[in-house]
């Protein structure tokens, strides 16, 4: 019987929708000193596209840039962001807006 002797590596791909469950996978794939990539795409990205609503988003994303930095903050684990870099653009410009007018 042939006996396996290395890291694990784990590669999770999901979006930032659950993430106390996020949490508790990526802990279970870092046991016995697994390394563990990360692959999240927003939801603040994905939703209503209104002038308004990218204003909401642009907030939504803060949070899931921090939950990001989080996550690549833990020994073993990198963390990614997924998603179109054209909605990022528009979501981001939006955010400049806001902190310009105050």
């Amino acid at each position: 019987m042939a006996q396996h002797t290395g890291t694990a590596r784990t590669i999770i791909i999901t979006d930032d929708e659950h993430r106390a469950e996020l949490r508790e996978t990526v802990k279970l794939a870092r046991r016995g000193g697994g390394r563990v990539a990360v692959f999240l795409t927003p939801s603040a990205l994905y939703e209503d596209r209104r002038v308004g609503a990218l204003e909401a988003a642009y907030e939504r994303y803060v949070e899931f840039e921090q939950f990001r930095q989080e996550l690549a903050s833990v020994p073993s684990v990198s963390a990614f962001e997924v998603g179109p870099a054209d909605r990022l653009q528009q979501v981001l410009a939006a955010g400049r807006q806001r902190r310009a007018a105050r």
